[in-house]
């Protein structure tokens, strides 16, 4: 019980310490983009995604528990969730499962661009909704 508590802490401090370098680090380059483009998220989930591949390359499977939830399931998942998904999905066809690699990119961007649209709709919202 005391390890898996350890654990949970080590993911909670790394979740942590990665959403506010998530935003520290997406506002300050948005804020030097032109124009409208989403850049701060773009190179968060980007830069994100080298250093899940950087540390995994390095450090491999054989770290310790508390170890792996502090920097992958908390510091880079709250970074970007996105380099879990990149990882997960070139895993997928390193290990030559390439069908289920595609249905899984496929459902995973479509399914969440459709289950945007559905919340939006279904809260009465929207992104860039007209004023007047």
């Amino acid at each position: 019980m005391k390890t898996q508590f350890l654990a949970w802490l080590c993911i909670a401090i790394g979740g942590g310490f990665g959403a506010l370098g998530r935003f520290a680090i997406g506002e300050w380059i948005q804020a030097r983009a032109m124009g409208d483009f989403p850049a701060g998220t773009l190179l968060v989930n980007l830069s994100g995604c080298l250093v899940f591949g950087l540390l995994y390359g390095w450090l491999g499977s054989g770290i310790s528990q508390q170890l792996r939830g502090l920097l992958f399931t908390g510091l880079l998942s709250g970074f970007t969730t996105f380099s879990t998904f990149g990882f997960e999905a070139v895993n997928l066809l390193q290990r030559g499962q390439q069908g289920i690699a595609l249905l899984y990119l496929a459902a995973s961007i479509v399914g969440g661009l459709l289950a945007v649209w559905l919340g939006l709709t279904i809260g009465g919202g929207g992104i860039g909704k007209a004023e007047g």
